[in-house]
C-alpha cells in the first residue's frame, strides 16, 4: 500500500481562514516548509485559503497615517490591550482582535465576504508594493524583489490561493 498524502482539504473545503499580521511572510515559510516536508506546495496539498491580514487592511483604510505598523502599533492604534507579542498564542489574539476592530471601524470591509477581501488584498498589497518601490527608487535604493509584490505568495500560486473552491 502506498503511504497517504496528507491534505489540508478538510480545513480549505470548510472556508476556514488564517488571520494574522503581515501573514504572506509567516505563509512563505509554510509554504517553503510543506515542499520541504511533504513535497509539495500549500496549494498543491489543497490549501485555499481565505487569509485576512490586518497590515494589508490597515494601508488600505488608513493608509496615510503617521507611525508604525507593527502589530504592537495596529494595537495601540485600534485600542486592543495586547501582551507578551512575540508569542505565537497572544499574536494571533491580538491579530483576531485588531480584526473584529478594523471591521467596526471600516463598514466596508465588514461588509465584504471572505473570497472578496481575499482577492481585494491581492490588489491593496500589490498597489502598495509598487507604490512603496516607487519610493524606494526615489531615495536611491533597488525595486522590492517580485515575491514581494504578489501577495500571499508568488504569482503563480496566487491564483491558486485566491480562486480555491
Amino acid at each position: 500500500m502506498g503511504q497517504q498524502q496528507p491534505s489540508v482539504e478538510p480545513y480549505a473545503g470548510e472556508g476556514v481562514g488564517v488571520v494574522g499580521m503581515n501573514v504572506s511572510y509567516d505563509l512563505k515559510i509554510i509554504d517553503a516548509c510543506s515542499k520541504g516536508v511533504l513535497g509539495m506546495s500549500l496549494a498543491d496539498a489543497g490549501w485555499s485559503g481565505p487569509l485576512l491580514d490586518i497590515l494589508v487592511i490597515d494601508r488600505h483604510f488608513d493608509k496615510y497615517r503617521k507611525g508604525g505598523r507593527k502589530l504592537v502599533d495596529l494595537c495601540s492604534h485600534y485600542g486592543v490591550t495586547a501582551e507578551l507579542l512575540h508569542d505565537a498564542e497572544n499574536d494571533v489574539e491580538a491579530s483576531v482582535l485588531v480584526l473584529f476592530r478594523q471591521c467596526q471601524q471600516y463598514s466596508k470591509l465588514a461588509a465584504m465576504s471572505m473570497d472578496e477581501l481575499n482577492v481585494a488584498q491581492q490588489l491593496r498589497h500589490r498597489k502598495w508594493a509598487e507604490g512603496f518601490s516607487k519610493y524606494l527608487v526615489s531615495k536611491g535604493k533597488g525595486l522590492l524583489a517580485e515575491s514581494d509584490v504578489n501577495w500571499p505568495l508568488d504569482a503563480t500560486e496566487v491564483v491558486q490561493v485566491s480562486m480555491g473552491s
